[in-house]
């Protein structure tokens, strides 16, 4: 992923926006009050007592996104044969705002203050993509400036509290989590960990109530086998509306462990063993830094602010990199080897 430094007053919108504008409703996402012209992948709830959101969520539905004026601070490149190399999704950030432009589907403008969203869209873009967009990396950008540091990870609740899992994409995050679920933890996160510092003590949560899981995940991990709707077109992944199936934790939790999954093929390494051990000094510090959710989008005086939460967190809940054998047959003997590992605290 190349980051570029550079001054641009390119104007990045395309033409065609959706023509008509959705009615605003009310959601809690990450324990904010928003307020929305565009459909959320979570169910609305009721106005709140106070008619004053957090975020405002605005669909411009005509007219162009006005013209960016700042630094890139990030730029990500397909390098697959539909764009080659091309940039896909740009992000820039000036006195006068935060522009995220992401090819074939819009425009996003966050004010300077971070409390509010005008969005661009492409000519024909399903909505779906725009809320998943708002609810993920918008959402991680306007938490960070707000001061909630976010982690690239799910969690759940136990006896023991806050459980998260770490790792690259493709190392069972969501589907460790799943398997928490089916055994009566409740879901915290499934991908974005807010953090925040409650009294003495870190807490984490809550995300949004929902999951994404490729159908394997959703079939072996939970059980559900189908009824469950597509993330968006043109992809098989699935979306878990939490709260209709499972617990979902609506609060922030006190953080107990952290989880850096180490995720192996057994076939391959001719075992089948799991293992866990703990993380100190340096070594923790950089795992944690390196889930950090869109650390690019950050300036570094926004980084700097983070890390001594960072290092309270880790006084808190240490770091242990989990290494386990991929495959649902084994579900069962990691979690009863994490309970053991919590229980032992």
């Amino acid at each position: 992923m190349a980051v570029v430094a550079r001054e641009t007053r390119a104007n990045l919108t395309h033409p065609g926006a959706m023509s008509a504008v959705e009615p605003q409703s009310w959601y809690s996402m990450f324990g904010i009050v928003v307020r929305s012209d565009i459909r959320l992948p979570v169910a609305p709830s009721g106005a709140p007592e106070r008619d004053v959101p957090s975020w405002t969520i605005r669909h411009v539905a005509h007219g162009d996104a006005p013209t960016p004026i700042g630094l890139v601070v990030e730029e990500t490149l397909c390098n697959r044969s539909c764009h080659a190399g091309s940039v896909v999704i740009r992000v820039i950030r000036g006195p006068q705002g935060t522009w995220f432009w992401h090819q074939a589907v819009g425009t996003f403008v966050i004010t300077p203050d971070a409390r509010r969203v005008d969005v661009y869209p492409d000519g024909g873009v399903d909505e779906r993509i725009l809320g998943l967009l708002l609810a993920g990396p918008l959402s991680v950008f306007l938490l960070h400036q707000l001061g909630i540091p976010t982690l690239h990870a799910s969690a759940v609740s136990t006896a023991e509290g806050a459980v998260a899992f770490l790792g690259p994409k493709g190392q069972g995050k969501s589907s460790m989590a799943a398997s928490f679920l089916q055994r009566d933890a409740a879901l915290i996160t499934d991908d974005v960990l807010p953090l925040r510092l409650l009294g003495d003590s870190i807490h984490v949560g809550p995300g949004p109530s929902i999951m994404k899981l490729w159908p394997d995940s959703a079939s072996c991990a939970l059980g559900l086998s189908d009824g469950l709707p597509d993330l968006m077109p043109n992809t098989t992944k699935k979306l878990l509306v939490v709260g209709d199936r499972y617990a979902l934790a609506e609060t922030p939790v006190r953080l107990s462990n952290l989880y850096l999954l180490d995720r192996y093929d057994p076939l391959t390494a001719g075992r089948s063993d799991i293992s866990i051990r703990s993380l100190r000094g340096r070594e923790a510090f950089s795992a944690l830094l390196n889930q950090v959710s869109y650390g690019a989008f950050l300036l570094p005086s926004e980084e700097a602010r983070f890390l001594p939460l960072y290092l309270r967190l880790l006084s808190q809940a240490p770091v242990r990199v989990l290494t386990y054998p991929q495959g649902f047959e084994h579900q069962g003997a990691v979690y009863a080897r994490i309970l053991s590992d919590l229980e032992r605290r």
